[in-house]
């Protein structure tokens, strides 16, 4: 049975069943509707996708999806195929949201169904807006060769706009093995063993999409830092405390030596940074120490991230930082080489700097020098 209401603790679908809450939060705009179209339950997403803010949710549930679709033949389809039983992806749809503005949005959904007749089903929604917007602009078939400007700009938008695509499916896939682990129970070990793998895969495919949203929001220009008063010491002792367990895994181990460092930090940006750094050194080090301190001296904050792996080559230490961009010496361990770049970029953004260098005797240090006042 789907329960979906709004005040429902768990939501069931045909093929998953997963709290409330976590549906609520995710990035991925949902509803479900019954068998009339009418919507009875959506998640934060989906109200933003119509222009509805969260505290106006009971002014969205009980509509109706005819008020929001411009084309009433393609959502006549649409619900066909749903009360068939069909699972349906990727239908595209025009909507108009609350303000006027047209939506571009394709649409995934199946059905729950009880004695043989349709109760409710789910749509997941992605918006594609940017991308009609853009294919429209761009006029007939024949364009002019771009400049390295133009070239440059086209694959920043693609990176963001495939970034971004890739979240809807990966949100649906985590749904999905939630489900299978319920059912599972503790029992089949098998079964659970597989799912942990998945799992792990489906993190490291999240972590992927992650980096691709943050080089895609600073080569567009939408990334900004949310600076707190804070100890950096505390903030990059938790960071590397989060990842002991991974340190272990690959054979290392992670000491901290950290003095305190009163400053204005973004909290999150530098978790990133510390863990960034620290993973690249899981990849490229695994089986030695790593040694992360924290200092300060006459020019502010000094974070250093040791490792007694192969170093890198000479003449690579001035690029490693760039986009995509990968050491020889870590190209067997796979990557988008995107990890230092945005380490670069968060440290630039603070006001600071980040360099590499190799020690004497074997390894790799990553410094990070980052101004104690807001610049």
């Amino acid at each position: 049975m789907i329960m979906a209401t709004a005040n429902s603790d768990r939501i069931g679908f045909p093929d998953t069943e997963v709290s409330a809450e976590f549906l609520a939060s995710a990035p991925v705009p949902i509803h479900c509707i019954d068998a009339t179209g009418t919507i009875v339950w959506a998640n934060q997403a989906d109200l933003a996708l119509l222009g509805f803010a969260p505290h106006e949710r009971d002014a969205y549930i009980g509509r109706s999806l005819g008020l929001f679709h411009v084309d009433p033949r393609v959502l006549d389809e649409l619900l066909a195929r749903l009360s068939a039983g069909e699972t349906v992806h990727d239908f595209e749809v025009r909507l108009r949201t609350r303000d006027g503005s047209l939506r571009h949005v394709v649409v995934s959904g199946d059905t729950q169904f009880r004695d043989g007749k349709p109760v409710a089903s789910r749509c997941f929604s992605r918006d594609i807006t940017a991308r009609r917007h853009a294919a429209q602009s761009h006029g007939p078939r024949c364009h002019p060769t771009p400049t390295t400007a133009e070239t440059v700009r086209m694959h920043d938008e693609f990176l963001s706009l495939a970034s971004h695509e890739l979240r809807t499916p990966l949100t649906v896939l985590q749904l999905q093995l939630d489900a299978l682990r319920e059912r599972a129970g503790d029992a089949d070990r098998s079964t659970i063993g597989k799912l942990d793998r998945a799992d792990r895969a489906c993190l490291r495919l999240a972590e992927l999409v992650e980096a691709l949203l943050d080089v895609s929001r600073m080569a567009t220009d939408q990334f900004a830092l949310s600076r707190e008063r804070a100890d950096l010491a505390e903030i990059v002792a938790a960071a590397a405390e989060r990842l002991l367990d991974p340190a272990r895994a690959v054979g290392s181990t992670i000491t901290v030596t950290a003095t305190p460092v009163l400053g204005t930090w973004d909290r999150a940006r530098i978790t990133q940074v510390v863990s960034n750094l620290l993973s690249n050194a899981f990849r490229h080090a695994a089986g030695t120490p790593i040694a992360v301190t924290v200092t300060h001296d006459n020019a502010g904050a000094v974070v250093e991230v040791r490792d007694r792996g192969p170093g890198l080559p000479d003449g690579e230490l001035g690029w490693i930082f760039e986009r995509f961009e990968r050491a020889a010496s870590m190209r067997h361990v796979g990557g988008l080489g995107l990890g230092l770049y945005v380490v670069r970029r968060i440290v630039e953004a603070h006001g600071g700097a980040v360099a590499a260098r190799n020690l004497v005797g074997g390894g790799a240090c990553f410094t990070v020098r980052l101004p104690v006042a807001v610049a």
